[in-house]
């Protein structure tokens, strides 16, 4: 175990087969892999970086 809880039993093509994907671990995290009417390079320019607790 990698320390990422269920995420780490799930695969890539597991996330990509579905357009939203939430984990519900020690910190929820959902994964949004595609989004209508925005293309990952407008999405990318506009991204933030935050840090939780201490972490970039």
């Amino acid at each position: 175990m990698n320390g990422l809880g269920t995420a780490s039993l799930a695969s890539a093509e597991d996330v990509l087969a579905h357009e939203i994907t939430i984990f519900r671990d020690y910190v929820r995290v959902d994964v949004q892999t595609s989004t209508p009417g925005i293309t990952f390079d407008e999405a990318w320019e506009k991204r933030e970086i935050m840090n939780y607790q201490g972490q970039i």
